[in-house]
């Protein structure tokens, strides 16, 4: 259901809702029809969403949106990624971005994605392979600010591999 070239502003869309709700251990697996997106809740509870292909196009165009440091979030997005930086909480909406912009540039499909302490596994096919690797969230933040160097501008959508259809 997700493709290479979608994953950065869907997974950037996806990671600010979850922060919203001061969610974590957040997990994102593609099912072929739907992508189903599990978190553990402020309340301690597993909470768990499936999006088809129109809710997906939906939450890419509000990846888009929320490029540039969060200046255009709904409220309260931009007051619980602060409070998280605050407490010095990684901002996972920075780390799923980056991890996006990775799988984006690798043509990665059929993805899963396990939030661990200190990062993310992340399983995908390449090419009719299989590749699973950890990501440690230092990893992330650095990749984060060399696409940031290099782009000359922060919090703005780095370039991506687009498949063409």
């Amino acid at each position: 259901m997700l493709e290479p070239g979608t994953y950065a502003d869907t997974f950037r869309a996806l990671s600010a809702s979850i922060t919203q709700v001061k969610g974590r251990n957040i997990g994102i697996v593609d099912r072929g029809d739907h992508v189903e997106v599990s978190w553990l809740g402020d309340d301690g509870v597993r909470h768990e969403r499936h999006f088809n292909e129109p809710d997906l196009a939906s939450l890419r165009e509000w990846g888009k949106k929320l490029r540039g440091a969060h200046r255009s979030a709904p409220t309260g997005i931009t007051e619980a990624v602060r409070s998280l930086r605050d407490q010095g909480i990684p901002d996972a909406v920075e780390s799923l971005r980056t991890l996006g912009q990775i799988l984006d540039e690798r043509a990665a499909e059929e993805i899963a994605i396990a939030e661990m302490t200190g990062g993310y596994w992340v399983s995908w096919n390449s090419r009719g392979a299989k590749v699973s690797m950890v990501f440690a969230r230092d990893e992330l933040t650095a990749r984060a600010l060399r696409y940031q160097t290099l782009r000359g501008r922060p919090d703005e959508a780095a370039p991506t591999m687009r498949r063409r259809r």
